[in-house]
């Protein structure tokens, strides 16, 4: 159950029921993309020990957190595995972990 924490900016805060719910509001949102085009920057938050499955191409667990660029505000989090030539692992895609706005935090 993905909760969440009221800031006091809201009237009315939306509630998000689902890891699910948090990634399609994460895509819809394009924030990958908008961190690429400067609106984000990221700050490394932790860097799991490289992995080897099998035949895979060994990989790597990164948590990173997102932050406005100019307010400097925690916008969201991110986990997602990466390979030794620097792709994005396992499904391909960005599991985001929290994401916040001025309606409040979605963890």
């Amino acid at each position: 159950m993905v909760s969440f924490a009221k800031t006091g900016m809201a009237a009315s805060p939306e509630v998000i029921e689902s890891s699910r719910e948090l990634q399609d509001r994460f895509n819809r949102g394009k924030y990958i993309e908008r961190a690429e085009r400067g609106e984000f920057v990221c700050c490394l938050k932790d860097v799991g020990a490289e992995r080897v499955e099998g035949n895979l191409t060994s990989k790597r667990s990164y948590l990173v957190g997102y932050i406005h660029s100019e307010t400097r505000v925690h916008i969201f989090t991110v986990h997602f595995f990466m390979d030794r030539e620097g792709n994005v692992g396992a499904s391909g895609q960005y599991d985001p972990k929290c994401m916040s706005s001025r309606l409040g935090v979605w963890s």
